[in-house]
Formats: C-alpha cells, sequence, structure tokens
C-alpha cells in the first residue's frame, strides 16, 4: 500500500515542478543623449532572458536590470502574465544618477520593447535608450 501511495503522491506533485522557458532576445538597441548635439548610437544587442511562471522569478543580465543593481534600489520587480512579461527597475548609483529600465516581452509575437533612462542631477544630461528585439522561446526542464 505504500508504493501505491508514494507512486500517486509522484504523480500528483510532478506537474508541479519548475517549468522555464528561456528567451533569446537579439535586435537593434537606440542610444541618444537628450540636450547634447550628436546622432544617436544604434547597437546590435543580445540578451537571454530565463522565466519561470511556477517558480515566479524572472532571470536577466544586469544591464537590462540596471536598477536593481545599484546601491540604492527604488524599483526591481516584473509581472508574468500568461502572454506578456514585464520587468521595471529604477535605483540611485553610489555618484547619485537615476538608472532605469524597463521592458516587455510578449510571448505570443516573441517581441520585446525595451527602454531605460539614465539621469545625472548634477549636469542635467540624461541617456535614453529604446529598442524592439525579436526573441526565440525554448522550454526549459
Amino acid at each position: 500500500m505504500s508504493r501505491w501511495l508514494a507512486l500517486v503522491l509522484t504523480a500528483a506533485v510532478a506537474p508541479l515542478s519548475a517549468q522555464s522557458w528561456e528567451f533569446d532576445c537579439r535586435g537593434s538597441v537606440r542610444s541618444e543623449k537628450l540636450f547634447e548635439a550628436g546622432a544617436p548610437s544604434e547597437r546590435e544587442r543580445r540578451w537571454v532572458i530565463v522565466a519561470s511562471d511556477t517558480a515566479g522569478y524572472v532571470k536577466r543580465d544586469p544591464e537590462i536590470a540596471v536598477g536593481c543593481v545599484q546601491p540604492t534600489v527604488e524599483i526591481c520587480g516584473c509581472e508574468l502574465g500568461a502572454d506578456l512579461i514585464r520587468c521595471r527597475s529604477l535605483g540611485l548609483t553610489a555618484a547619485g544618477e537615476e538608472a532605469g529600465m524597463d521592458f516587455s516581452l510578449d510571448r505570443r509575437s516573441g517581441r520585446m520593447q525595451l527602454s531605460g533612462r539614465r539621469y545625472d542631477p548634477r549636469s542635467g544630461s540624461v541617456l535614453e535608450t529604446s529598442g524592439e528585439l525579436a526573441c526565440r522561446m525554448t522550454e526549459k526542464r
């Protein structure tokens, strides 16, 4: 009887094992210094994001979670929806600059939209970053 119970418990718990998804995102990202002369720059970028719906986490590169890795963190979090993943981060650097990056990843279309900003209140300089990346989604177990 105990073997049967163990088998039933294993079958009941197996679907609850953490299922995660890996998003390999690539595309062009544009950066522009506002209020300063000069053309914006564009770079090809690649980021890999891992999201687990059951465990409730999103693992992302520090560059797109810039506010989460600063000495003072104001906002650092993600929402995992069935069709959309949204992450926001905002923090203050040791030098007092505001650094933030937000992104949304549409699971259906495989597109990631991102926007970021770095503001230095002492000099008034503002660097804005934006882009749209194509993502390939694979299941991880």
